[in-house]
């Protein structure tokens, strides 16, 4: 039976014309039961996904994940939600992602903390809430009832910036005396929003929220020296081969990161935040949804790109054109006569340095290089390399 609290909720939600998707796994399942239970349901849930086995969560996330359940990875399936809800023509004001995580009390006994990470997506704020739970004290399904209390509970707290914010309930969440939901949200300025509600395809990503409702003139992106990446973390490989760019070009690099990736999950505004407090203030960082380099050279015309080898060589591999030569082709001529230039850097590939001169490159791109030697350059750091360092 649903409870009471459960129905208001979702009556409020409808009320706000709030859309749902939901997205869990390794835990949380009495959430599902909670909404779907009783009435009201259909006004405000799109969908429920439950990548329960490993290959499953990977196949959602685009790829191997370095942890399966951790806060970035709820987050990860949070934006994943809020991008199936507005695909599911809901405006992107009105939905909300919900990811959740969980590493609870199973037939083999886990060495680590048994723990629930459950993130909330929405145009204007990125929250992220971890439980950790005693260890030994609850029998699974009392682990998984309050799994799906958390998820309630985060639920409801989505509801706030909506017009029946002071009428939602408490949803209770059934913790002892020594445990504490850790909360953590990232509010996006307008130009964030506008960017993730596809409103515009590049922003500043400094940019005051007024500022922000401005389109980006060509004039401010024309002939520009960028270095795109996700910088995940920046690191002092990315530092040199800056550094080096600007004395070749004979002017200051401009960063770019893109939102969307080919490869990797779409990034929330916590991502976002950690990603931009690396850079200094003075460095120019933009923003942009332009996951293919196609789309790239016509956010920043005439430009030169900073790119490393392994960068460099998906430029012509068909598996980024859909396996068609003939796209990539035609990619290719576009790219080569769209930009200025490229500058590219040795790198670490599948466990050799990458040397770009002795490359296969296509000509149309070879006229356009100016490739730095390992005499020049060569750093084996790699971010990759960071993360594994700092998430043991």
């Amino acid at each position: 039976m649903q409870s009471d609290k459960v129905a208001a909720l979702l009556e409020g939600l409808a009320q706000d014309n709030v859309k749902v998707v939901l997205v869990m796994t390794g835990g949380g399942t009495e959430a599902i039961a909670s909404l779907f239970c009783g009435g009201g349901a259909s006004r405000v849930m799109l969908e429920v996904v439950v990548p329960y086995a490993k290959k499953s969560l990977e196949s959602l996330l685009g790829g191997s994940q370095e942890r399966s359940c951790s806060p970035g990875i709820a987050r990860h399936l949070a934006v994943k939600a809020f991008c199936r809800a507005v695909a599911l023509e809901t405006p992107p004001q009105h939905a909300v992602g919900v990811g959740a995580t969980a590493s609870l009390r199973s037939t083999n006994p886990k060495r680590g903390t048994h723990r629930i990470h459950v993130a909330v997506q929405t145009l204007f704020a990125t929250t992220t809430a971890t439980l950790e739970l005693t260890k030994g004290v609850r029998l699974r399904e009392e682990e998984e009832r309050i799994a799906g209390q958390l998820i309630l509970a985060r639920l409801a707290s989505s509801c706030t910036s909506g017009k029946n914010k002071n009428n939602f309930p408490a949803m209770p969440v059934d913790l002892s005396s020594e445990e504490t939901v850790t909360i953590h949200t990232t509010t996006a300025p307008l130009s964030w929003q506008l960017l993730v509600s596809g409103e515009q395809m590049i922003v500043d990503a400094r940019s005051e929220a007024v500022l922000g409702a401005e389109k980006v003139s060509e004039a401010e992106t024309r002939q520009r020296l960028i270095f795109p990446g996700s910088f995940n973390p920046l690191h002092e490989g990315h530092r040199q081969m800056a550094s080096l760019a600007s004395k070749i070009a004979g002017q200051p690099v401009e960063y770019e990161i893109s939102i969307t990736n080919v490869d990797k999950p779409t990034l929330d505004y916590s991502d976002l935040e950690s990603r931009i407090v690396q850079f200094d203030a003075v460095e120019r960082v933009w923003l942009t949804r332009a996951e293919h380099f196609t789309e790239k050279v016509l956010l920043f015309p005439q430009s030169t790109f900073v790119l490393g080898a392994d960068t460099f060589m998906r430029l012509w591999d068909p598996c980024y054109y859909d396996g068609s030569t003939s796209k990539m082709s035609e990619a290719i001529a576009f790219i080569a006569e769209q930009i200025s230039g490229f500058i590219v850097f040795g790198r670490e590939y599948k466990g050799s340095f990458c040397d770009p001169q002795s490359l296969s490159s296509p000509s149309s791109l070879l006229n356009k290089c100016r490739f730095v030697p390992e005499a020049e350059f060569r750093t084996d750091i790699s971010s990759t390399f960071l993360r594994t360092c700092r998430d043991k």
